[in-house]
Formats: structure tokens, sequence, C-alpha cells
């Protein structure tokens, strides 16, 4: 939360007060999360053929993910419709993930894994009710 104030520039005098939260605040508490590694979020900043351009494809990668096993399916036609991307586009930004070891190739057709030291999935209602104390 964040405090924030209406000040008369001139006098320097307080007209209103309040606090605000930055940020979306969870209205579901059993929706899930995902824990994201600060040395991942390192790489994917410094390298420049990630940050704004293939990471679009990897932040869509991760609602697809089974975190069971870091497996997920990938289908060009179908992530170049909810990525608004022509084919060449994802194909480019598919091949440097893959470069870059973000993800895999598995053996089966348009299944591709997740690096398995980058992200842990987690549960809002467990966080609530167990970590922080609350019902």
């Amino acid at each position: 939360m964040e405090k924030l104030a209406i000040v008369n520039l001139e006098t320097g005098e307080i007209l209103s007060e309040r606090v605000v939260m930055i940020g979306k605040t969870p209205t579901v508490i059993d929706r899930g999360y995902v824990k994201v590694f600060i040395t991942f979020l390192e790489d994917i900043i410094k390298d420049e053929d990630i940050a704004g351009k293939a990471v679009r494809l990897l932040l869509y990668i991760m609602q697809k993910v089974d975190w069971n096993n870091l497996e997920f399916y990938l289908f060009y036609k179908e992530a170049c419709k909810d990525l608004g991307i022509d084919k060449t586009t994802f194909y480019r930004w598919l091949d440097i993930l893959i470069e870059k070891g973000h993800i895999e190739k598995t053996e089966k057709k348009y299944i591709y894994k997740l690096k398995p030291y980058s992200f842990i999935k987690g549960d809002m209602k467990t966080t609530f009710e167990k970590e922080l104390g609350l019902n």
C-alpha cells in the first residue's frame, strides 16, 4: 500500500490524504500463482533477444504449463491467434527460447518442457492459510 496526498504547492497544505493499493489485489483466494526465481528474471531482462520480444511467448507458455511435469502443448496457429503475431515471429521466438535453454522439445509432437529450475507453482489458498495464517 502507498499513502498519497493532494498538496497545495503554494502553501504546502495537505488538502486530502488516502491510502492506495498499487496493483491488482486478489479477489479469489484459491487462484494459483507462479514464483519466478530472480536469477531467471535477470537472465530474461539482460537478454535483448528475449526482453520485450520472446518474453511474450514465454509468459503465454507459463499459462499453459502442466506444473506437475513442466510440459505444455504449443501449436503455432493457436499461439499466433492468441498473441496476435504471425507464424514467422512465433517460430523466431520459439527458437530463441529453445536456443537459450528456457524450454526444450520433447519426443511428443507439439509438446515442450519448461526449464525446471526457473519457476515454482503455488496455490494462493494454501499460502493464505498456512504461510500467512489467514482463513
